[in-house]
C-alpha cells in the first residue's frame, strides 16, 4: 500500500459504544433465587407467640404442682376442683402471655408461672395463719380452710390487672383479642390461629377492671358461693386482690401477699436468665446447667446434707458436691435431650463461675473443699452464692455450723479456746477466792472481758447448768454477762460508711455491721491484740470478734467474701479464708482472717502503723 493510498483511504465507521446495565439487585438472578427463602432479618422481626394447647404450660409447671399437692393435701377430687381447676382456666387465659416487657417473668409463659409461683406461696404462707382474729375459736376453725384456700386465689389473681391491663394481643391479621369477653386460647382456636402477637403500652392506665373479668373468668361460680356463705370478708379481699396491689394494711390476707409477692420476684431476679452473662444469640450452657441443678434438687434426688449426697447447706453457704454430682446432672441432660452439652466437670463448673453464680478462689479453681459426716470426710463443692439461685421457693433450711473446711478447722480452735479459757477462770486461785468471799463476783478474763463467776451455793440452779456443761461443781462459768470494756460505742455499725453498707447489703443496726464498725473501732485504737495491719491486709482475730466480741464467723466471712475484700496470706498454700497471724499480746499464732489494704483504708480503718 502506497502513501497516497494511506492519506486518501475512507475513514472505518466507528465502533457502537458498549452501554454495559446499570447494576440492580433485580438483575441478580442468584438474588432472585434466595430471596424466595428468606429467613435472615435485622433487626429480627417479632416470631410471635405459638398457639400451644394449655395442658403443655401445666406439664411446664410439673414441679410446681407436686409441690402444692404437699402443701395443700385433701382428696384427689377435692384438689382437681379447688385448685387444678382455677388453674387450668388461667393458663387457656393468659396462655404464654409475658408478665413484663423485659423484666420479672418477661418469657413465653411467664405471665402464667409468676401467678402459679405467688399462689403456692400464698397458700404456703397462709398455714399457721389467724385470719380473724376477732372471732371465737368455733367460728375459726369452721372458716380456717376456706381462708387458706382463699390465699391461693388471691396469689393467682394479684398480678394479673397489670400485664392484662398494658399490652394488646393480636393475630396476624391484626384483628385484637377481646380481652374482657373470651380467654385467649379460645379466641385464638376460633380464629384457628398458629401464631400470635403481644404490643406493650407499659404508660397504659390500668382501671382494675381487668382483674376484674380475670377474676369471674377462673373461679367457678360454685367455688364463689362457697366462699361467700363461708365469710363474706373474702370475697372483698379477692375482688381487692384481683383488681390492684393488695396492701399489708388491707387485711390479714394482704399481709401475707404482700410478703409473698416481693419474695417471688426478688427470686424470679436471682433465676433470671440475664443474670448468669449477658443474653447473647446461641445456646446459653448456664440455664441449662442450672435447670439440671433445680430438678434435681425439687424431685428430692438430692437429699440436703445428706453425707452421702451432693447437697449441703451450712451457715457459710450453699455447697453442690463436685464433681460427686456431675453423673446425675449429666443424666439430666441426656433425659431433655440436650446436644451440645459439655460433659467435663472442670468446664460445667467454669461456666457458672464466670457466670458470677458460685465462688471461686484466687487460683481460677472453681471448687472449695468441704467437711461432711461424722467422720468428717473431705469433698470437694462448688460454692454458690446465692442459695435462691438453686432452692427458689423451696422451704429448705440450713444447719447453724459451717461446711468450708476452712471454717470448720477455725471454729474448731474457737471451740478449744474458749473451753481453756473457762477452764483456767474456774481453776484460777485468784478467782476461786474471790468467788468464796462474794457468791457473786466479777473475775477478769480480758483486758476489756468480764466473765460472771457464780457459786453452786448460790442457787439450786447453778448444780444443774454446770453439770450440763460439765463445768466442775465448785463454780459456773456464764458467758451471758459477758461486757465488752467502754472502747466500743453502742452502735458501731454506724461507723461503717453508706456506701459499703449498700454494697454489703446491710443496714448499719445488722449484726455483721456492727461486727465490721467494731473491727474499725479496734484499728482506730490501735489494738493490735485484736487487729493487725500486716504488709498484705488488716488481721481482725477471730477468737476475739466470736468469742469476746460475741459475733458469728460465717456472717462477717460471707458478705465480705462476695464483695472480693478478703485478703490471702501470701506465704501459705492454698487460698483459705482463715490463717494464722501473731498478734502483739502474744508470740503465739491465732486464728485470723484478712480484709485488703484499700478496703480497710475505704472504710476509715487506721493502716498508717504496724501494731
Amino acid at each position: 500500500m502506497s502513501i497516497f493510498n494511506i492519506f486518501t483511504r475512507k475513514a472505518a465507521a466507528p465502533l457502537a459504544p458498549i452501554v454495559e446495565q446499570r447494576a440492580t439487585l433485580a438483575n441478580s438472578s442468584r438474588w432472585q433465587a434466595s430471596k424466595a427463602s428468606l429467613e435472615a432479618i435485622y433487626p429480627p422481626l417479632d416470631p410471635g407467640l405459638p398457639v400451644i394447647d394449655a395442658e403443655q404450660l401445666l406439664h411446664g409447671a410439673e414441679a410446681k404442682l407436686k409441690r402444692l399437692v404437699e402443701i395443700a393435701g385433701g382428696t384427689a377430687s377435692e384438689f382437681e376442683r379447688l385448685y387444678m381447676t382455677p388453674i387450668r382456666l388461667l393458663a387457656s387465659h393468659v396462655h404464654l402471655l409475658p408478665a413484663t416487657s423485659s423484666s420479672h417473668y418477661s418469657g413465653p409463659g411467664g405471665l402464667f408461672n409468676m401467678s402459679l409461683d405467688i399462689a403456692l406461696m400464698a397458700r404456703q404462707a397462709a398455714e399457721g395463719k389467724i385470719f380473724v382474729p376477732e372471732s371465737t375459736i368455733e367460728e375459726r376453725h369452721r372458716t380456717i380452710g376456706a381462708w387458706r384456700y382463699s390465699a391461693f386465689l388471691a396469689g393467682l389473681l394479684s398480678q394479673l390487672h397489670l400485664p392484662v391491663g398494658q399490652m394488646t394481643v393480636t393475630v396476624a391479621d391484626g384483628t385484637q383479642w377481646p380481652k374482657y369477653g373470651v380467654p385467649l386460647l379460645t379466641w385464638l382456636k376460633e380464629r384457628s390461629a398458629d401464631r400470635y402477637f403481644v404490643i406493650w403500652h407499659e404508660k397504659a392506665r390500668v382501671t382494675g377492671a381487668e382483674g376484674a373479668s380475670v377474676l369471674s373468668a377462673i373461679v367457678p361460680p360454685e367455688i364463689m358461693n362457697w366462699l361467700s356463705q363461708t365469710d363474706s370478708q373474702i370475697i372483698r379481699d379477692l375482688n381487692v386482690a384481683a383488681t390492684r396491689e393488695m396492701l399489708a394494711a388491707d387485711s390479714i390476707l394482704g399481709k401475707v401477699l404482700n410478703g409473698v409477692i416481693g419474695r417471688v420476684k426478688e427470686v424470679e431476679a436471682l433465676q433470671h436468665p440475664a443474670r448468669f452473662g449477658r443474653l447473647t444469640i446461641g445456646t446459653q450452657f448456664e440455664i441449662h446447667l442450672l435447670n439440671a441443678l433445680r430438678e434435681l434438687i425439687e424431685e428430692r434426688e438430692w437429699k440436703l446434707n445428706d453425707p452421702n449426697g451432693c447437697l449441703f447447706w451450712g451457715s457459710d453457704g450453699l455447697y453442690v458436691a463436685w464433681p460427686r454430682g456431675l453423673e446425675d446432672v449429666t443424666s439430666i441432660f441426656a433425659k431433655r435431650q440436650l446436644k451440645g452439652m459439655p460433659l467435663s466437670s472442670v468446664t460445667l463448673a467454669e461456666m457458672l463461675g464466670q457466670s458470677g453464680v458460685v465462688i471461686g478462689k484466687d487460683t481460677g479453681v472453681w471448687v472449695h473443699d468441704i467437711v461432711v459426716g461424722a467422720e468428717k470426710y473431705v469433698v470437694s463443692a462448688m460454692r454458690f452464692k446465692d442459695p435462691a439461685v438453686l432452692l427458689g421457693h423451696l422451704d429448705f433450711q440450713p444447719v447453724p455450723s459451717p461446711y468450708g473446711k476452712a471454717m470448720v478447722e477455725a471454729q474448731a480452735e474457737q471451740l478449744t479456746l474458749a473451753a481453756a479459757r473457762t477452764v483456767d477462770a474456774v481453776n484460777t486461785p485468784r478467782a476461786a477466792g474471790a468467788a468464796a468471799e462474794q457468791p457473786s463476783a466479777l473475775v477478769a478474763d480480758a483486758p476489756t472481758t468480764q466473765v460472771k463467776v457464780t457459786t453452786s451455793a448460790a442457787s439450786p440452779s447453778a448444780n444443774k447448768e454446770s453439770s450440763a456443761h460439765k463445768v466442775p461443781p465448785a463454780l459456773v462459768v456464764s458467758t451471758d454477762s459477758v461486757e465488752v470494756g467502754g472502747d466500743s460505742s453502742p452502735h458501731p455499725g454506724k461507723r461503717v460508711p453508706q456506701d459499703w453498707l449498700k454494697r454489703l447489703k446491710m443496714k448499719d443496726d445488722d449484726d455483721t455491721a456492727n461486727a465490721l464498725g467494731m473491727v474499725i473501732e479496734q484499728s482506730l485504737a490501735y489494738r493490735g491484740d485484736r487487729v493487725k495491719v500486716l504488709d498484705w491486709g488488716v488481721a481482725i482475730c477471730v477468737n476475739w470478734l466470736t468469742n469476746t466480741a460475741g459475733y458469728d464467723l460465717a456472717d462477717v466471712l460471707n458478705p465480705l467474701e462476695r464483695v472480693g475484700v478478703i485478703a490471702r496470706n501470701p506465704q501459705e498454700k492454698g487460698v483459705a479464708l482463715v490463717s494464722k497471724v501473731v498478734f502483739s499480746d502474744s508470740p503465739t499464732p491465732r486464728m485470723a482472717f484478712a480484709v485488703k489494704l484499700d478496703f480497710a483504708a475505704k472504710v476509715g480503718m487506721a493502716i498508717d502503723a504496724k501494731v
